[in-house]
């Protein structure tokens, strides 16, 4: 009986030791293989700095200016009460019983104290773009600022705009 077991602990034993050992620097890399390409695994950092979008570059100012943070900056009312301000006092005047959507891009920097310290308006019809900047600015609601790394940070929104005049 035990020799049994010596036999039986020496055979598993090798089997044992000889998985162990590894040969798996052995083999070349596969084909189209680099080492350079960031793993898909590794957290992204939401601190890496991301281009703002060509339209604005130049026509704002983007110093110490955020395009990702933590939290983003946040009207109170999300978008939908942002929008309907814009409505408010957006002037009419030469707008109504047009057929043609009127549509544009609002580039907005809310600052740290959550003002809108700067606006761009990107779109075909430049009348309709001075005239949505000027309701913009009658907007005296402060925003949620933006928060990056437990910090308020001076942040670009981008909102999409379509107006119908009836």
């Amino acid at each position: 009986m035990n020799n049994f077991f010596l036999l039986f602990f020496l055979y598993f034993g090798i089997f044992t030791n000889a998985q162990s050992k590894s040969d798996s620097g052995n083999y070349p890399p596969a084909p189209g293989y680099n080492k350079s390409y960031p793993s898909p695994y590794d957290k992204k950092k939401t601190s890496d700095p991301v281009a703002p979008p060509e339209a604005i570059v130049g026509k704002m100012d983007l110093k110490d200016v955020f395009t990702q943070a933590d939290q983003p900056a946040e009207f109170p009312g999300s978008y939908n009460g942002f929008r309907k301000k814009i409505i408010e006092n957006f002037n009419r005047k030469g707008y109504d019983g047009t057929e043609k959507p009127f549509s544009a891009m609002i580039y907005l920097i809310i600052d740290q104290k959550g003002l809108i310290s700067d606006i761009y308006i990107a779109g075909p019809e430049s009348h309709f773009n001075q005239s949505l900047k000027e309701a913009i600015k009658k907007i005296d609601t402060p925003w949620k600022p933006a928060v990056h790394e437990q910090k308020e940070v001076k942040f670009l929104m981008q909102i999409p705009l379509k107006l119908y005049f009836d």
